[in-house]
Order: structure tokens, then sequence, then C-alpha cells
């Protein structure tokens, strides 16, 4: 009896320990690769390095060609994202590109993860394509 107890609260441990892969690895720093504006119009694939971190405070750091900015971030479940960016460092400067890169974060309802890619999606068969930064 007591090898059995002993089996389940170590599985017990074991599983409470267990972290949400989805969420760690949203937390990293990404290189922006493309925006989807409207379900008819074509990627439009980022000339400058352009690059978001999500932290593990639920904040995030947007850095444009011109201008860091930023937010902050919430997973309401497993998929469901939603990005606020509050403050930028200036007013002007940064490309048409990162302007509508910053303006699209806030249309942003879920992610998804294929390969080292992470696909964020809003309404409207509107996304952004973002790669590992490296």
């Amino acid at each position: 009896m007591r090898f059995l107890l002993c089996i389940l609260l170590t599985a017990s441990a074991v599983l409470s320990c267990k972290k949400d892969n989805s969420d760690s690895s949203l937390l990293q720093r990404w290189q922006v690769d493309s925006l989807v504006e409207h379900s008819d119009s074509i990627a439009r694939n980022a000339v400058n390095n352009i690059y978001i971190e999500f932290k593990s405070d639920k904040s995030i750091t947007l850095e444009l060609e011109a201008n860091t900015c930023g937010g902050s971030f919430s997973l309401s479940d497993s998929k469901n994202l939603s990005i606020e960016v509050q403050l930028c460092t200036e007013a002007c400067c940064d490309s048409d590109f990162s302007t509508r890169f910053t303006q699209l974060l806030s249309e942003i309802k879920s992610y998804h993860f294929v390969n080292n890619q992470l696909n964020l999606s809003g309404e409207e068969n509107r996304s952004i394509r973002l790669l590992k930064a490296e």
C-alpha cells in the first residue's frame, strides 16, 4: 500500500510541475516576416528587421526601424491572444510596414506554431508571420 501511495504522490508532483509549452514557446524574441491585412490581399514581407519580444511578465517590446514600443499581452486560454501596444519612443519616422504591423497587433485574436514560425491571426484572415530571432 505504501508503494502505491508513493507512486501516486510522485506522479502527482510530476504532473503539477508540467508547464504549458505553448505559453513558454511564445516567450521569446521574434522577427516579423510578413503581414496579411485582408482576406483578399497578398502578404507583405518585411524589408527591415522588425522584432517583437513576448516576456514572462506579460509585457511586449517592439523594435521598429526608428522606434521602440512597449505594451502588454494576455492569454485567455491556450491559443487566444490579445495584444495592446501602449507607447512608442517617437511619433514618426517608421516605415508604412512598421506602422501597419503595430496597428495589426491590436486585431490579433489567436496564435499557433508551425515549425519555428509563430503565426498571429485576427479576423478576416488578417495575420502576422514571425520567425524565431537569432
